[in-house]
This record gives structure tokens, C-alpha cells and sequence, in this order.
């Protein structure tokens, strides 16, 4: 009874396998694997100031390949996350994020 069937599920599984796989693929279509773990999101609206307020300025001491990236990447971190990336500074002031080394830290 059933194995007289089975001839016509065969395509039928088939479209549906590749409508379904058709449809799970275009969600991973907008993903292009660039901020695959560094993802900047913009924070909620309620922890917004929050971090905004503890994240004020950027403060490197030194001058060396890794803390000009570390610089760069946290700039355009806080930029995604907060809308607006944090000034680049001399001094150090409440919010500040400072980057160094003992050697080059005042």
C-alpha cells in the first residue's frame, strides 16, 4: 500500500528540500563574512549613555605598529556601537581609554 506511494513522494521531497534550502540561504546571502566575530552593533538605547560616558576619549602613549591598531580598532568599534567615535587626545580625562606600554606610559 505504502510502497506504491513512495514513487510520488520522491519529487515532491525533492522540491521541498530545495525550497527549503532556498529559503535558508538567502538570509546568509546579507552576510559577507567581514565582521564575522568583530560585529559592531549599535547598543540598546537604554545602555547607550552608559557606555558612552565610559568611553569618552582614546589616549595612546607610544608610537608602534600595534598601538596605532589598537587605536584604529577602537575607534571604529565605539563608532558602531555608540554613533560616534570617540576623540583621539593627549590628556587623560574621565572616560578615557589610554593604550600603552609601561615603557612609553608617563
Amino acid at each position: 500500500m505504502i510502497f506504491s506511494r513512495v514513487p510520488l513522494l520522491r519529487p515532491s521531497l525533492v522540491v521541498l528540500m530545495a525550497v527549503l534550502g532556498t529559503l535558508h540561504a538567502t538570509g546568509a546571502a546579507a552576510e559577507d563574512g567581514y565582521q564575522l566575530w568583530l560585529r559592531y552593533a549599535p547598543v540598546d538605547a537604554s545602555a547607550h549613555d552608559s557606555y558612552a560616558a565610559r568611553a569618552t576619549g582614546i589616549v595612546a602613549f607610544g608610537r608602534s605598529p600595534v598601538i596605532a591598531a589598537a587605536s584604529a580598532e577602537l575607534r571604529t568599534g565605539l563608532a558602531g556601537m555608540l554613533g560616534a567615535a570617540p576623540v583621539t587626545s593627549n590628556a587623560v580625562a574621565d572616560g578615557s581609554i589610554v593604550l600603552g606600554t609601561p615603557d612609553s606610559s608617563p
